[in-house]
């Protein structure tokens, strides 16, 4: 198994365009080591991972008109008296913004079905704020599982804005 699709690190000026990112047994594109000025465009993302996208420690990243949709569901039909129904692999945040992130940029991108967030961040220390980070004009939803979130943000974040997102049919308890 591989923890993740596809990762770089301590790149600058990239441009991912069309592709189509399935599986891992972790991620399905991590950015989490200092990356700058990447643009990920009109991508298929995360078919089948456990996360769609970590972005952690890098700064300028787009990720725009992309579609990350966890093929997550739960067939209500098919679970039995004092069963869950759901399969064994792990289905987390569709985009998760860790620390030492700033400038990122989340937008026109459909994401669903993630059975924790479908876009989380959590920054735990003042030392590793988030600033300048845009999310918006994003659909989230989460139809076809028991359990899933729109957006999770909480932490140590300055001037962040999330603004315009449609977040639908999605179950929280």
């Amino acid at each position: 198994t591989h923890e993740f699709v596809f990762r770089i690190d301590n790149a600058s000026y990239i441009s991912l365009d069309n592709l189509d990112l399935r599986g891992g047994n972790g991620t399905s594109l991590d950015l989490s080591y200092n990356n700058h000025n990447w643009q990920v465009t009109n991508c298929n993302l995360s078919l089948n991972a456990a996360n769609g996208v970590i972005i952690k420690n890098s700064n300028n990243l787009t990720i725009d008109n992309c579609i990350v949709d966890s093929n997550f569901r739960v067939d209500m039909s098919k679970i039995p008296a004092g069963g869950t129904g759901i399969d064994n692999r792990s289905c987390y945040d569709g985009i998760t913004i860790r620390s030492g992130v700033n400038g990122i940029v989340v937008k026109n991108n459909l994401i669903k079905n993630w059975g924790h967030s479908g876009i989380h961040s959590s920054i735990s220390s003042s030392g590793s704020r988030a600033t300048g980070n845009k999310i918006h004009n994003n659909e989230i939803t989460s139809p076809d599982i028991l359990y899933g979130r729109g957006i999770d943000y909480a932490g140590y974040f300055e001037k962040n804005e999330i603004y315009n997102n449609y977040i639908h049919d999605v179950q929280v308890r």
